[in-house]
């Protein structure tokens, strides 16, 4: 049964299989797969194949579904969480894609941040940018492709929503925006490091839930959720300049807040560190 398990686990859900099959292929090229350049093409092949495969089957189970349980029903249920009790609705299904997140190994530029000072720079700041990127690209995709569910339009719809919250983004300061990019990601830290390194299974899920419940009660700023907000509501496209700039200047702000712990951790390890004779 375990054998069934891990079969399972590997080859259906981390598709371990493309993944060999990629290095097959990047070999084939006279690359090695564990190089820098080769597993950088690696990477991104194999997250964007993966990627594809995994959204053709959600937008199948989504579609099967959306023919039970209409579009116009669902905006009916989610419409009547507004205010706090929207706040806490959204925490509950962060945390779930927070969850996925931890649990598969998928690349979040906010939880990979954390971790700038644990690896060798300036390389792990290329690899930033390609998961910044590649973030980007994927919310633009995910908010493109709910244009084709039913569930964009009106004054319900998500398009309506996001525009109201991205248009209070861009009339926020660019100081203040910085800021709650750092507390997010002060909170994001706390939660994946707890998910982490807590040696019990319940104690890994309220890590996450926890850190995750605090830094959208507070109304902080998460990069790669503002990405989604930027591109569902069209704001992105229609000022794309001034758009990018509020996503970096939040995404500095998450990198600060990301390094925080682990900066003080290295100087309390630091200054605990005996006199040398």
């Amino acid at each position: 049964m375990d054998a069934v398990g891990s079969f399972l686990m590997d080859q259906l859900l981390k598709m371990q299989w493309l993944s060999d099959l990629i290095a097959i292929f990047i070999d084939a090229l006279g690359l090695d797969a564990s190089s820098r350049w080769g597993g950088t093409l690696h990477f991104f092949i194999y997250d964007t194949i993966k990627i594809v495969i995994l959204l053709c089957v959600m937008i199948f189970i989504i579609s099967y579904i959306q023919s039970y349980f209409p579009p116009e029903r669902s905006k009916h249920i989610l419409g009547r969480f507004k205010g706090f009790s929207g706040n806490v609705v959204g925490a509950l299904l962060f945390t779930i894609g927070l969850f996925t997140v931890c649990t598969r190994g998928y690349a979040l530029f906010t939880g990979k941040a954390c971790y700038l000072f644990d690896n060798p720079l300036p390389a792990y700041l290329l690899d930033l940018l390609v998961f910044w990127v590649g973030n980007l690209l994927g919310a633009m995709l995910i908010a493109g492709l709910e244009h084709l569910t039913g569930m964009v339009g009106g004054e319900t719809g998500i398009d309506a929503t996001a525009a109201a919250l991205v248009e209070g983004k861009m009339g926020a300061t660019y100081l203040g925006l910085f800021v709650l990019g750092i507390l997010c990601n002060i909170c994001i830290f706390i939660a994946v490091n707890g998910y982490a390194n807590n040696p019990h299974q319940v104690g890994k899920y309220l890590a996450l839930f926890l850190g995750v419940s605090v830094f959208i009660l507070c109304g902080t700023e998460h990069s790669v959720a503002d990405m989604y907000y930027w591109s569902v509501s069209g704001v992105l496209y229609a000022q794309p300049g001034e758009s990018v700039l509020r996503l970096l200047i939040i995404s500095l702000g998450n990198v600060v807040g990301g390094v925080f712990f682990p900066l003080m951790e290295k100087g309390k390890r630091r200054l605990d560190l005996p006199e040398a004779p």
